[in-house]
């Protein structure tokens, strides 16, 4: 019998999926500048993939310019030179690529031009885009700002990258901001995390109220609200339980294990004991816990959902304490 579950899941559509399909289409169409920001595992490289598969659908119409997943490793980084060399390899493979910058440059545009009329879209894409240096950014706007008589811009850029602090002041600024469109992707609700569980990885829950509930406990215990976390707890149940793999049905019972043994994993690795835990709830909420009652709130999920909040929320604190980040299993239940 083959395993049902997929680990390389299905495309499903979201908001931000819909969202940002929809801008890289207007961006590819006016030649704009488009950056997609999106936290670890919010599915930004997936979704990288996805914009690159349907724009190659239509080859007659579009010319890809990868960078490369290794672009950030190269001792230049994005620069014109680089950048320049992969456009005209692209639009021409067999064309001889000038080693003068200037001439290189100028080869471009003329390819670029020749291009515009066929009626044909040049597309540079960028995934990992937070490795840019500022110098990375001006080059590349230099190469954008390449013009027609009939267009400002002879190529789009499509760029993915995870949201930074040294970025915000590029991204702000009057020469980069004000020419660039950007999206952040934002979390997903409960249907959309749901839809991506059982279509994406083809998983199913019982029939009936035993199935809602066992609904309500997968969606309440994902660590962040994003694909990634949807991902790692199907792969931790399918670990735990390989008859999972088979029928790919996510009993309660394989929930509450997997979550209580994740939990008593983390306590002892960082010999986080519940003496302590009862301690931090005191100081965090003013509550008395008993061994108990710690004991039910951890481990026995669902039975009452205020003290499970609790207990989760200091043990998290006390997590973030000792490693300096949220937990994996824990960050859904802190209060900031």
């Amino acid at each position: 019998m083959t395993d049902v579950i997929k680990y390389r899941p299905t495309f499903v559509n979201t908001k931000n999926t819909d969202t940002i399909v929809r801008l890289a289409k207007e961006a590819v169409k006016t030649n704009s500048w488009l950056v997609v920001e999106g936290e670890v595992g919010d599915g930004k490289t997936f979704m990288f993939n996805q914009i690159k598969a349907l724009l190659e659908a239509k080859k007659n119409k579009h010319i890809i310019v990868n960078a490369g997943p290794v672009w950030e490793s190269s001792i230049s980084g994005i620069s014109i030179p680089f950048i320049a060399r992969h456009m005209i390899r692209a639009i021409r493979p067999a064309e001889n690529i000038p080693g003068n910058q200037n001439e290189r440059y100028f080869r471009l545009r003329d390819l670029l031009l020749w291009v515009e009329e066929q009626n044909r879209k040049v597309v540079l894409v960028i995934d990992e885009a937070q490795a840019l240096r500022w110098s990375g950014f001006r080059d590349l706007k230099k190469l954008w700002e390449l013009a027609s008589p009939n267009q400002s811009h002879l190529f789009s850029i499509i760029m993915f990258m995870k949201p930074e602090t040294r970025l915000s002041g590029i991204l702000d600024s009057p020469e980069i901001g004000h020419r660039v469109f950007s999206f952040r992707s934002k979390p997903l609700t409960r249907v959309e995390l749901l839809s991506i569980a059982e279509q994406g990885f083809n998983i199913k829950f019982p029939p009936g109220k035993s199935g809602e509930k066992t609904k309500e406990l997968f969606y309440s215990n994902l660590s962040s609200k994003n694909p990634l976390s949807v991902e790692n707890l199907i792969k931790a149940i399918s670990f735990s339980y390989p008859e999972f793999q088979k029928d790919g049905v996510v009993r309660e019972s394989y929930l509450r294990n997997v979550i209580s043994d994740g939990i008593r994993t983390m306590m002892e690795r960082l010999r986080i004991s519940k003496r302590e835990l009862r301690r931090r709830i005191q100081d965090d909420y003013g509550k008395e816990f008993d061994n108990k009652k710690i004991e039910e709130s951890l481990f026995h999920p669902g039975k009452n959902p205020k003290d499970e909040s609790i207990a989760k929320s200091s043990l998290g604190r006390i997590y973030r304490e000792r490693t300096g980040k949220k937990s994996p299993i824990l960050s859904s239940a802190e209060v900031e």
